[in-house]
């Protein structure tokens, strides 16, 4: 932040700095814990300390991810020729072609989404956050499953959300005091909504069906 900033109206750097944290990949890392990673880091590298990718391998590990890696090449900066062109980099890559079958079917039963825009933002193991009840701050959506394909959810600052059942185990969920069963009558895709922004009961407002 420059030394100007420290001038600024308060709120007016609020919401300056609310409108970058889509690209603040700091505050995104739980949405890659079922993601295999392979960083790959110049030890010597002059325009971003090689701290970064060991930061942000840790914290991802942290969060429970089991394919996550790092590479530091020792005396190598920024770019480098043989970035991508070494085993270690082909041995990943072969790795996930032959086993990414298995990697759909081994997800993580505890995860958290995290969300700043929802227009942006995809979904998580058919979890989706559609919108915030304050906008312009984090929205996170943890998800634990237990074997009976149970799902405790907890929300923060979500207003409403979706699940897409082609993409999830999931066959009933708790969100606050509301406890969904789910059918098999029921559409593909399926939109929660909560009553008020203190309300702990959800209600489904929406079900769609894809042809």
């Amino acid at each position: 932040m420059s030394r100007s900033a420290h001038y600024t109206d308060p709120a007016l750097r609020a919401i300056l700095n609310s409108s970058l944290t889509p690209d603040d990949n700091d505050l995104h890392l739980s949405n890659l814990v079922d993601t295999p990673v392979l960083a790959v880091h110049g030890g010597d590298d002059t325009n971003v300390p090689v701290w970064h990718s060991r930061e942000y391998v840790s914290i991802i590990q942290t969060l429970g991810a089991r394919n996550v890696f790092i590479r530091e090449v020792p005396n190598e900066d920024h770019w480098f020729s043989s970035v991508f062109d070494n085993e270690q980099v082909r041995d990943f890559l072969e790795t996930l072609l032959v086993t990414e079958p298995q990697l759909h079917s081994n997800l993580a039963k505890d995860f958290t989404l995290t969300v700043s825009d929802p227009r942006a933002s995809g979904t998580l193991h058919g979890w989706k956050v559609e919108s915030l009840l304050i906008p312009g701050r984090l929205a996170r959506l943890r998800v634990k499953i237990d074997e009976a394909g149970s799902a405790q959810v907890i929300t923060t600052n979500v207003h409403s959300f979706s699940l897409d059942r082609r993409l999830s185990s999931c066959k009933s969920l708790q969100i606050g005091v509301s406890f969904v069963t789910l059918t098999s009558e029921q559409a593909e895709i399926v939109r929660f909504s909560a009553d008020g922004a203190e309300s702990e009961i959800w209600t489904i407002v929406c079900l769609f069906i894809l042809l």
